[in-house]
């Protein structure tokens, strides 16, 4: 399965005073997701959604450290 290649940044917006993080390609400023308080119903609080839109924003990072550690481990 292929995505689009890091890093990502996140960036919080709001859009008719809601309060969205959007998590943007760096390269191009695309957008690749955003975490809206609508789109949870207000189930979640704004902060929650810029956290989860953070933690969206570090995958390629994540998924690179982990493919270093697993190339460690098989070289073991």
């Amino acid at each position: 399965m292929a995505h689009t290649p890091g890093p990502w940044k996140h960036k919080s917006e709001s859009y008719t005073g809601l309060s969205c993080g959007i998590i943007r390609d760096v390269a191009r400023n695309d957008p690749i997701a955003n975490c809206s308080y609508a789109e949870t119903g207000g189930k979640r609080s704004s902060e929650e959604m810029e956290a989860n839109a953070r933690l969206i924003a570090s995958a390629p990072t994540l998924l690179a450290s982990v493919k270093g550690l697993l190339d460690c481990i098989d070289g073991m």
